[in-house]
């Protein structure tokens, strides 16, 4: 066959796909000469077109034109984005649009217009949908999902040169290792000799391969992701002792520093020396430690972070250790950044994120995590994965679960565990006059309470407009022409406007207003005058919501106890072990405790605030006497066991079901040894919903969210 190259016509015996690969056709016109005939054209396009289009697909269909693609489309690498070239980039985004169920994949691509579109485009001659696009960037990191969105979108339309791209980016890119054996990095677990307890096989499992993992992936640690009562704390420590850290940082929640020091007590056998225990392990905030030259685990909580960085060292026989990393849930708060700079203040170091639920709801929950352990999520990627993956819908499970099985290691207790049967049950109870809880008459009440308190803030709208307008002023140094704009904007900020133009305006504050804001005491005045004048409505219906849902919340769970307390009693004495009762609210918590002691049943509360909470976890666990412990679940659903439980009460689940699956893993743990029983106390108003049915079937939403996102599929069938 004869192929046209640089003014010569000579012959090339080679497969056609060699001969595109190695960039011989520059233009339309040497694709034709390609061909043999005219005819050999039209099969390859009917071939194309065969049985793999929908049968609604016109206007999207394959063409001939696309026929050609498959021989120029090209991909440009370098270490930050990739280039695609040569394709219909309408059509494509247009099927991007039609088969995920979110138009949100489309965000990650950034698009060069070519010089004639653009003048038109100036001249107001078409629309920017209309622009003809010259070629398409995104940042590497996005390698595995476009490829996939390529397979995906491939397989449905039936255009083979989308198959054609994604194997030029599984095999150009970074992608290719996926294909790769697994070259295993050996890691010495001698050290596990000077643990106290014999590692599960799951647990030695992780430990072994977290140094193959972080190497396959390039990443800089990995997230452990086992369910509640598998031993996460034990499987941390064990690894950085396997690692041979001289300098372990542990960040947890607050209530969790004391439990994360006396684990490690109990861990080792070294430390049935008080004196040795207490010159290794260093828990800030808590006087009963002091740092000394032999620290070597330093406990801090999540929001005292900047408080250890004099006393860390930048040392690589470092690991960072982030328990119950899901807390942390925002790509630009302050926990975020502050973790982020703690990890670059240690240097080199690894990098071990703990929890059962790394993603509570949305998928777009893990970027914190992915900040902390990929090199690649860079704070440009995070924004785009940010604004893209903020959403559920069926492409974007498939492909945010390909990404969590890169990262996670996750175990559930059922495929490890042979635990006694957790048994969920609903106690529907009735009150009288229980019409207030039904929703459609608290609604009533709440719109009542909003429609007062927003005429309230609408009279001080012009003082508050004044105040924030005033900042704006002073702290901006934008353009006159973008300044114009935000202040147009600001004469009627509650409108309905499009969602691009209201990212463009919050975007002017961030780029143009708070970078120039020095102090923290002005960064907090500015917050508070944006908020009071832009947010009037949501700040009116959050105050309308605390006046009128939460007493009427309280009220409710305690008149449910109240009228029903002596089955409640009865199931409490009878229960086989002890009794576990959480509630949301505090006041709730505090009603049935004292009412049970009245009762002659002995109890502890543990709400936040309480003062030794190790002091009275352990009057519950070792004291017979003490058949009840009531807590918050804010307070107590994380890192604790309490296996001398089988029974548990929740008066108000709390909103997610991640965090009521933590409060039931309390007792539903290693160690337990009797059948759990769960009862979720709700009020009985038949059909008509109320306060408790929506807490439930808001419970119900998070759970399958979670399900979607993490379990719905196995993600390592996709790499």
């Amino acid at each position: 066959m004869y192929i046209y190259d640089k003014d010569e016509w000579y012959l090339y015996e080679k497969d056609r796909t060699d001969i595109v690969e190695e960039g011989f056709f520059k233009d339309l016109g040497m694709v034709i000469g390609f061909f043999k005939s005219t005819k050999d054209l039209k099969d390859t396009y009917d071939e194309v077109k065969a049985d793999k289009l929908r049968n609604n697909d016109v206007d999207l269909s394959t063409t001939s034109g696309e026929a050609f693609r498959t021989f120029l489309s090209r991909i440009k690498i370098d270490e930050k984005y990739i280039v695609i070239k040569g394709m219909d980039f309408r059509k494509f985004m247009l099927r991007i649009q039609e088969y995920y169920s979110e138009n949100n994949f489309s965000k990650i691509f950034m698009s060069e217009y070519t010089r004639q579109s653009q003048k038109l485009y100036e001249k107001g001659k078409i629309k920017k949908k209309e622009m003809e696009v010259k070629y398409i960037t995104f940042p590497v990191f996005f390698a595995l999902e476009i490829a996939m969105i390529f397979e995906d979108l491939g397989k449905y339309y039936g255009v083979p040169y989308y198959k054609k791209i994604a194997n030029q980016i599984r095999t150009k890119t970074w992608v290719k290792e996926l294909d790769k054996p697994v070259q295993e990095v050996p890691l010495n677990t001698a050290a596990l000799k000077n643990i106290r307890y014999t590692l599960k096989p799951y647990q030695e499992e992780f430990i072994k391969m977290f140094p193959t993992l972080k190497n396959r992936f390039h990443l800089d640690g990995y997230i452990l992701s086992f369910d509640q009562g598998l031993g996460k704390t034990l499987t941390a420590i064990a690894l950085a002792e396997c690692l041979n850290k001289e300098q372990v940082v542990i960040v947890c929640p607050n209530s969790l520093k004391e439990n994360w020091s006396y684990e490690i007590k109990e861990y080792f056998y070294k430390y049935e020396d008080e004196k040795l225990w207490k010159e290794e392990v260093y828990v800030h905030g808590s006087n009963k430690y002091q740092l000394t030259k032999k620290t070597k685990y330093i406990i801090v909580n999540l929001e005292a972070i900047p408080a250890i960085f004099n006393i860390i060292k930048k040392d690589e026989s470092s690991i960072l250790i982030v328990d119950e990393m899901h807390n942390v849930r925002n790509m630009t708060g302050k926990r975020t950044l502050e973790l982020i700079d703690l990890k670059k203040r240690l240097g080199k170091t690894d990098v071990l994120l703990m929890s059962g639920t790394p993603i509570k709801a949305l998928p777009n929950e893990i970027v914190p995590s992915l900040m902390l352990i990929d090199p690649l999520f860079t704070d440009e990627v995070a924004k785009l994965y940010n604004r893209c993956f903020n959403v559920d819908g069926v492409g974007t499970k498939d492909i945010v679960n390909a990404r969590f099985g890169m990262v996670m290691h996750r175990k559930t207790k059922k495929e490890v565990l042979t635990l006694p049967e957790k048994n969920l049950h609903t106690l529907n109870f009735t009150l009288k006059n229980s019409d207030k809880y039904i929703s459609a008459n608290v609604t009533i009440d709440v719109n009542a309470a909003f429609q007062k308190l927003y005429r309230v803030e609408m009279d001080r709208s012009v003082e508050l407009k004044r105040n924030y307008i005033d900042m704006i002023m002073k702290y901006s140094k934008a353009p006159r022409k973008d300044l114009d704009e935000y202040m147009k904007y600001l004469e009627h900020p509650f409108e309905q406007y499009h969602e691009a133009y209201l990212e463009k305006m919050k975007n002017f504050v961030l780029q143009y207003v708070t970078p120039n804001i020095v102090y923290p005491v002005d960064a907090k005045n500015f917050k508070e005058a944006e908020t009071a004048y832009l947010r009037m409505k949501e700040r009116a219906m959050g105050k309308a919501l605390g006046e009128v849902m939460h007493p009427r919340r309280k009220e409710m769970f305690i008149q449910l106890y109240e009228q029903n307390k002596k089955e409640i009693i009865k199931m409490i004495r009878n229960a086989t072990k002890k009794t576990v009762i959480f509630s949301t609210l505090l006041e709730v918590v505090h009603y049935i405790g004292n009412d049970l002691e009245k009762q002659g049943i002995k109890n502890v509360k543990i709400v936040g605030g309480s003062g030794d909470r190790m002091k009275l976890i352990q009057q519950f666990k070792n004291d017979e006497d003490t058949e009840v412990l009531i807590a918050t679940s804010q307070t107590l659903s994380t890192g604790v066991t309490l296996t001398e439980a089988n029974q548990m009460f929740f008066f108000g689940t709390p909103w997610r079901s991640a965090d009521y699956n933590q409060c039931c893993d309390r007792i539903y743990r290693i160690g337990q040894t009797t059948d759990v029983n769960i009862y979720n106390v709700l009020l009985d108003t038949g059909a008509e919903l109320n306060l408790s049915t929506r807490m439930n079937d808001i419970l119900n939403w998070s759970d399958n969210m979670f399900n979607n996102m993490i379990e719905g599929e196995s993600s390592g069938d996709r790499l």
